[in-house]
């Protein structure tokens, strides 16, 4: 990856540092989860446990820590989100009232749904994470899978509450 682009600087949460460079085992896909995968093609599957199991690793140039403000795009809030990894985050770039939710939230159809429980190593700790999104004036929510939702935080707030409802 640098050998390609040799100004990048590699940035995470300080608690995502050893997965990243290879100090721990990632958690993306455990052999409790593999099931996940069944109704991919067989190629494609191997291919992702192949990634899972020997997966690129880099140094980090940058850790970011909780509320850590960025001064880029009008000021980005860095906001620590665990459950999907212990060390995921949230981006809330405070101008425009974007937040970027990484695999915090997914969306489908300009739908926005709670985290995946398949793919999320800590649900309840996932869920306990969007609270602190509630806080921010967000107007929009991009998901790394599903892309653009024009919401804002009352809908990650529904998504809370239907969660913690139990099924009668």
């Amino acid at each position: 990856m640098r050998a390609e682009n040799p100004g990048l600087i590699v940035c995470t949460h300080k608690d995502e540092k050893p997965y990243v460079e290879g100090e721990k085992k990632i958690i993306k896909i455990s052999k409790d989860r593999e099931h996940s995968l069944e109704n991919l093609p067989e190629n494609v599957r191997k291919a992702l446990l192949d990634v899972f199991s020997n997966p690129p690793t880099s140094k980090i140039d940058v850790t970011f820590e909780d509320g850590e403000y960025l001064p880029f795009c009008g000021g980005i809030t860095v906001i620590h989100t665990p459950g999907h990894t212990p060390g995921h985050i949230c981006l809330y770039l405070n101008t425009e009232k974007i937040l970027i939710s990484g695999d915090a939230l997914v969306a489908g159809s300009g739908v926005l749904f709670g985290p995946v429980p398949e793919f999320t190593e800590d649900i309840k700790t996932a869920y306990a994470s969007l609270e602190k999104l509630l806080k921010y004036n967000i107007e929009s929510i991009v998901c790394y899978h599903g892309g653009l939702v024009r919401c804002g935080a009352d809908k990650i707030e529904e998504l809370i509450k239907k969660h913690s409802t139990p099924v009668s």
